[in-house]
């Protein structure tokens, strides 16, 4: 059924299209005019009301009828971030260039985070410290170091006035963004803790660790929740959901396991890779997630039914991040290849390839838009 539907920009331009109501946020977005959409260096979301118009939903899913109006939100596409050996570069997803360097870091950089507002950016680093830095200079800020050898993660508070970092000693530390001084250490772990980030609320956080384990912390208390069992080698990476009702893990042992909140359930168990897996993330509505895995692919999967919607297929060496883009569109993966690659989260076609030089590329995240 062809529908007469008014899509108004924040400003006071108005299109009208005749738009079927099975279309997608795609299938409208490309029949507006470039330039009403935002030209080459936007991207754009469509709203009805409070209710996004995404990928997975269509027109008539969200209540559109023939005379509606729907809002559309001009925004610029994610700055993304990459890590190799001890540099951090960040790039524009609009040029696929680097358009910036964060330098001083004197071991290799395990992981990095935006903060929240997008415009600081904190590093983990095999030195022994955590640093600070501009995502608008460059310039380091502050950096965090302390007794604990190796720092394998850090993750900046909801609020930006946090930052948690993850220690060889198994440790978990609290970090002022303002004075720079340890405010709280989390024991727990037994082992080498390799990965931590707070739920998207900021209430809680979650770790995993070399022990084995993947554990659920307050983050008002500083206090162990829940302890998630199941695996049997190394947890590498562990994410919230973005509803914040399940937790997803990747370990060494070559599966991916998801858990219940508050229970600690253990509901699927998958056998991905049989060499281990790098990295899991969920997709921003949480139907999908990706899996970064030793054997050279990166794969998408259906939450729902367990199956394997896409094969990325490409790196020539161990991936050993995956990410989804804010807006779920594309993917982005780290390799030992010394590449990053964006793929397309549709098709699984490769977009483009940001980076080809010697050395392993151990990490990549985007901006927040």
């Amino acid at each position: 059924m062809v529908m007469h539907v008014n899509v108004t920009s924040c400003g006071s331009d108005v299109e009208t299209v005749d738009a079927e109501e099975t279309w997608n946020a795609v299938h409208l977005l490309s029949a507006l005019p470039r330039l009403f959409v935002g030209g080459e260096s936007c991207s754009a979301r469509i709203f009805f009301g409070i209710v996004e118009l995404t990928r997975n939903t269509t027109l008539a899913d969200i209540g559109v009828r023939d005379g509606d109006s729907l809002m559309i939100v001009k925004t610029r596409p994610p700055k993304a971030l990459t890590t190799k050996e001890a540099d951090v570069r960040i790039w524009s997803m609009a040029s696929g260039k680097c358009s910036l360097e964060l330098q001083g870091h004197t071991g290799r950089v395990f992981s990095a985070a935006f903060s929240p507002d997008g415009e600081r950016v904190v590093t983990a680093s095999a030195d022994g410290s955590a640093r600070l830095w501009s995502a608008i200079s460059g310039q380091c800020e502050l950096t965090l170091a302390a007794e604990g050898g190796m720092v394998a993660s850090a993750a900046f508070s909801r609020d930006g006035d946090s930052v948690v970092t993850a220690h060889e000693d198994a440790s978990v530390k609290i970090w002022s963004t303002r004075s720079g001084s340890c405010e709280r250490v989390l024991l727990g772990h037994w082992k080498y803790v390799v990965s931590v980030v707070f739920s998207i609320d900021g209430d809680q956080m979650l770790t995993a660790s070399m022990d084995t384990n993947a554990k659920v912390w307050s983050a008002a208390g500083a206090q162990c929740m829940l302890t998630l069992i199941g695996h049997t080698d190394c947890v590498n990476s562990a994410v919230f959901s973005p509803d914040r009702s399940q937790v997803l893990t990747g370990s060494a042992d070559g599966s991916v396991r998801i858990w219940s909140l508050p229970s600690g359930e253990c509901t699927q168990m998958i056998s991905v890779c049989v060499d281990g897996i790098c990295s899991a993330a969920f997709s921003p509505d949480g139907k999908l997630f990706v899996t970064a895995s030793v054997d050279n692919v990166a794969k998408i999967w259906c939450l729902a039914n367990r199956n394997c919607v896409l094969a990325l297929d490409g790196h020539e060496d161990c991936v050993n991040t995956a990410v989804f883009s804010p807006d779920g569109s594309i993917v982005l993966t780290a390799s030992s290849d010394g590449t990053a690659r964006i793929w397309s989260s549709d098709c699984g076609r490769c977009l483009h390839v940001l980076e080809k030089d010697q050395g392993d590329m151990e990490w990549a995240c985007f901006a927040p838009m």
